[in-house]
């Protein structure tokens, strides 16, 4: 699996196998309408440091076992959504 984000209109950090299926993920999230300018690649390091720095709808950190989870994820998956639409 790969890392993905995007930063336009609206944050995502994703894991997927490519790039189309990051994609699919965000439209599913976000819309048909609003497709981002383009998907940068994270390494696991880049991704765990956004998700270790993330917070939960609550305010609160992520426990590691949390974390662990995101990034161990064996199926495509949102891992990070943009805090304005929650």
């Amino acid at each position: 699996m790969k890392y993905f984000e995007t930063k336009e209109p609206y944050y995502s950090l994703i894991v997927a196998n490519n790039a189309d299926e990051a994609l699919d993920l965000y439209r599913e999230m976000y819309g048909d309408n609003d497709d981002p300018e383009k998907f940068n690649s994270l390494n696991r390091e880049e991704a765990l440091y956004r998700i270790a720095y993330a917070k939960t709808e609550d305010g609160d950190n992520l426990t590691y076992e949390e974390v662990k989870e995101d990034l161990d994820a064996k199926a495509p998956t949102m891992l990070l959504v943009d805090g304005d639409i929650l």
